[in-house]
């Protein structure tokens, strides 16, 4: 299994953000992040922006947030909106790859050694999440209120004053790197700065840390987080505290490193372009380090 760090392109935003669009170093830096995802679907990020301490600090949060009781945490769940703010607790969703024909193609194609492990039960994950809303409320009526929902503050009072600064300032730090990955990939096929990023401007963008109780599912290959593709445009992966992401490129498959954000491209971007973006493929285990 290779380092991703040795196999995907390293984009590096300072490059992008300490120049002008029309110089040779951005026009490489961007070509090399279109490339990079049409080629692999998924890159590594470096943005000096990207604070250590804010990335602790979000961490122990979340890691204090799931240590709470169940019927504390149940108080922030919202099924009645498909939990698109709030908490989703464990065993709540399945990896729609389990009986999706197209996913079980890309299984069926990799080498023997390259799959994930068994998905055929179509087990529910044993992962929570939450759902923090980052996106600029749209300035007209929405055919999609569930999508715009108000965000949900933890009702236990320790987090009543912590909680909100908190996500914001990691959620921002990911916003701002995904978004400048988005102008610099329009930049490399060709494209207006602003043509993905503009796109999104009033999408429904969500922090979305996830957890898993290691005293009930630490047991090695446990899986966490089912075989899977998400939705979004771009998905960015800040550094864990563990490790046991996997992802499965166009070419490779790798485990994640945690000294780089990792974006990785989750749905096919052809409009406005003769490009084909398309999808990395993702699954969480309990590895040895948790055995």
């Amino acid at each position: 299994m290779s380092n991703l760090s040795e196999t995907l392109p390293v984009i590096d935003i300072d490059v992008f953000l300490a120049n002008h669009d029309s110089s040779e170093r951005v026009q490489q830096e961007c070509k090399k992040a279109a490339d990079a995802l049409i080629t692999y679907g998924a890159v590594l990020v470096h943005d000096s922006r990207v604070s250590e301490e804010d990335n602790n600090l979000f961490l122990d949060l979340v890691e204090d947030y799931f240590a709470q009781p169940l019927h504390e945490l149940r108080k922030d769940e919202r099924p009645d909106i498909s939990y698109q703010v709030g908490v989703t607790l464990e065993n709540t969703e399945k990896p729609k790859c389990a009986v999706h024909q197209p996913c079980l193609d890309i299984i069926a194609r990799l080498d023997s050694a390259e799959r994930p492990l068994d998905i055929s039960g179509h087990h529910p994950d044993p992962k929570c999440r939450f759902f923090w809303k980052m996106g600029a409320p749209p300035p007209y009526e929405t055919q999609y209120p569930a999508l715009n929902a108000p965000n949900v503050i933890p009702q236990a009072p320790v987090f009543e004053d912590i909680w909100q600064p908190t996500m914001e300032k990691w959620g921002k730090s990911m916003k701002d790197a995904v978004e400048n990955v988005a102008e610099m990939t329009a930049i490399g096929l060709g494209l207006p700065r602003d043509t993905i990023k503009g796109a999104g401007k009033y999408g429904p963008h969500l922090l979305g840390p996830t957890a898993s109780d290691l005293t009930k599912y630490g047991k090695k290959d446990t899986i966490l987080a089912g075989f899977h593709t998400d939705l979004n445009c771009l998905t960015i992966h800040g550094r864990s505290r563990y490790p046991g992401l996997h992802i499965w490129a166009r070419t490779l498959e790798s485990a994640f490193p945690s000294s780089f954000p990792q974006l990785d491209a989750f749905f096919s971007y052809k409009r406005e372009s003769r490009s084909s973006i398309s999808p990395g493929v993702l699954s969480r285990l309990a590895s040895t380090r948790w055995s």
